[in-house]
């Protein structure tokens, strides 16, 4: 009987595949986690985006004169006037919400908003704007007192708009 070292056939075809089968689920493991993270980081960015539009919300509508806030529609909206505006400006078929002030436009965010409504609330004697950002997947929601605001025609409270006019102190 001879001593010959090395494999046979079905011993390398059954290494192949064995061999496959590991490299095979590592790639979809590593395709998982990217995708996850993709996903992940895109949603990260639209949050962040949504309370960033909220944080300048509010930043400006408490600083707003007594007579100074009104809720208009978007399609009311006159860069030239003299006001300052929060609206939705439609771009490819998703929506920035933007900022007009002293007659030059800004976009706050980039096209994540899906829809915007503002509305303003009375309770006790103090007066609140209320706003909503809606994205694909998620939704920013606040209320702002307005402690300039002493009084606010109560036939216009509670009604949603989508964009606001304001004048600041």
């Amino acid at each position: 009987m001879r001593n010959e070292k090395g494999s046979t056939l079905i011993e390398v075809l059954l290494t192949i595949g064995i061999a496959s089968l590991i490299v095979g689920s590592a790639i979809t493991i590593l395709l998982f986690g990217i995708s996850s993270y993709n996903r992940a980081n895109e949603g990260s960015r639209v949050h962040q985006e949504l309370k960033l539009a909220g944080f300048a919300i509010s930043n400006e509508i408490r600083r707003v004169r007594p007579d100074g806030v009104e809720l208009v529609d978007s399609n009311e909206v006159n860069v030239q006037d003299g006001f300052s505006y929060f609206y939705l400006a439609s771009k490819n078929g998703k929506f920035e919400l933007m900022q007009v002030s002293e007659g030059k436009s800004l976009a706050v965010t980039s096209e994540v908003i899906t829809d915007i409504a503002f509305s303003v609330e009375k309770k006790g004697s103090q007066y609140y704007f209320v706003f909503e950002i809606n994205s694909d997947k998620y939704s920013v929601a606040s209320e702002v007192l307005m402690p300039n605001i002493t009084n606010y025609p109560s036939e216009h409270l509670g009604i949603k708009r989508d964009a606001v006019r304001y004048l600041v102190r």
